[in-house]
């Protein structure tokens, strides 16, 4: 049997997780992961559960995805809300009302074991990025900096005495953790070394912190062909519900540009019927986005609303039709699902990795517009992106006209060179 202060924590544990106000399927899934752990933690005959503990439970659950008992994917979920409980455990029982509740899918320290100084830093440095990001870029920076506060109370070392030279060997100290997400690191950090300075907590400039990455590949993106939109559009039954659902999803990402987030919020009074426009605040970027509402878009929208729709006080466009939620409010994954869904039912898919899913119908869209004239300036204000740098991937993707940026072969004549030449 479980011992009961586990058990008891873990359930306020799970409270504070429900303050979160996840999806009904979210909240299930967490509830799952938590009894597998406490299951766990009966069978080892454990008292407590912190970093050590959650650590040996990594291992184990390695031991399990080696013996092809679970599956890797599951063993990284499992080991992310390990860590989590573990993070929830090591704070003090008298401070856990103040518990925040992060989602670990990758072990960082969070800000509830951070000292008290360290803390009410953390807390004005979140209150400065509210007036400046959107929620899930603060969401970024806070676990960024936070590790760099845990650093520096580690190492007893007062925001008075922080150099650039401390910073280099955080810097240091931190990059065999985060091999592929240093350039996130270095630019998350100057944000926070930004806040720091216009509040006099250091007396010198981030600029004077000289360390940069080497530049990284950028990968070409991924546009659908004409052939390929056709064929995934076939494999829609639109004759249920849940196919009029999707297939207004795939036509408004494909023809708006609009991202899966934005969609899933899409509210029945964003849309404007008589002015024929959607206007919405993207969650992204924050920024207001208004884009007229096409035929194509419009009437599948109105024939999902007026035919499929399920009856529901809720204000979103877009509703859940899975068993047990319908007329909910959809899941963070449920777009990206189906859309994945579609691609393997029709064959386009060829690998987990190979670019293509639901956000590719944005760069579909983008790459349109530029195939078709479209300046990039205009593009980007499509896209609802604050400036071209954004736009300018979906160069790559105009075979025509970068063709005309390359010179006739015999121009420029070629030699042999070396041994025999």
């Amino acid at each position: 049997m479980t011992n009961e202060s586990l058990k008891q924590a873990a359930e306020i544990f799970c409270v504070k997780i429900s303050q979160k106000k996840y999806a009904e399927a979210t909240l299930r899934n967490y509830h799952q992961r938590i009894h597998s752990l406490l299951r766990y933690c009966d069978s080892e005959g454990l008292e407590s559960f912190n970093y050590e503990e959650a650590e040996i439970y990594s291992q184990w659950l390695d031991e399990r995805v080696g013996q092809g008992e679970i599956k890797d994917k599951y063993a990284g979920f499992l080991r992310g809300f390990a860590l989590a409980f573990a993070d929830f455990n090591s704070i003090p029982v008298e401070a856990q009302d103040a518990y925040i509740f992060v989602p670990h899918t990758t072990f960082v320290s969070s800000k509830n074991t951070l000292k008290e100084d360290s803390r009410k830093i953390i807390n004005e440095f979140s209150d400065y990025l509210d007036q400046i990001y959107a929620p899930d870029s603060i969401r970024g920076f806070l676990l960024i900096s936070s590790p760099l506060l845990h650093y520096f109370d580690d190492n007893d070392i007062p925001l008075s005495k922080v150099t650039p030279q401390t910073i280099r060997d955080y810097f240091i100290f931190i990059a065999p953790n985060r091999p592929n997400s240093m350039d996130n690191v270095v630019f998350g950090v100057r944000v926070f070394l930004r806040f720091l300075s216009e509040h006099e907590y250091i007396n010198w400039y981030p600029e004077m912190v000289a360390f940069r990455m080497p530049p990284s590949r950028k990968k070409v993106p991924v546009a659908y062909s004409d052939s390929e939109i056709r064929t995934i559009i076939e494999n829609i039954d639109i004759s249920n519900p849940t196919g009029k659902r999707d297939y207004a999803i795939i036509v408004m990402s494909l023809l708006t540009g609009l991202r899966s987030i934005d969609i899933r919020n899409l509210k029945l009074s964003d849309i404007d019927w008589e002015k024929d426009r959607i206007h919405i605040v993207q969650h992204k970027t924050n920024r207001e986005l208004i884009i007229p509402l096409l035929p194509t878009v419009g009437n599948a929208v109105a024939d999902y609303i007026l035919n499929a729709r399920p009856k529901s006080s809720e204000p979103y466009v877009f509703l859940s039709h899975g068993r047990g939620a319908i007329g909910e409010p959809m899941g963070p994954g449920t777009i990206i699902n189906r859309m994945r869904i579609y691609l393997n039912e029709s064959g386009i898919k060829d690998g987990g990795n190979d670019g293509r899913d639901f956000h590719a119908l944005r760069k579909t869209f983008a790459t349109n517009l530029l195939v078709s004239g479209t300046p990039l300036e205009s593009v980007a204000s499509a896209l609802g992106d604050a400036g071209v740098q954004a736009a300018k991937p979906y160069l790559a993707l105009d075979d025509e006209k970068l063709r005309l940026c390359c010179p006739e072969k015999m121009a420029h004549p070629c030699r042999k060179e070396g041994l025999y030449g």
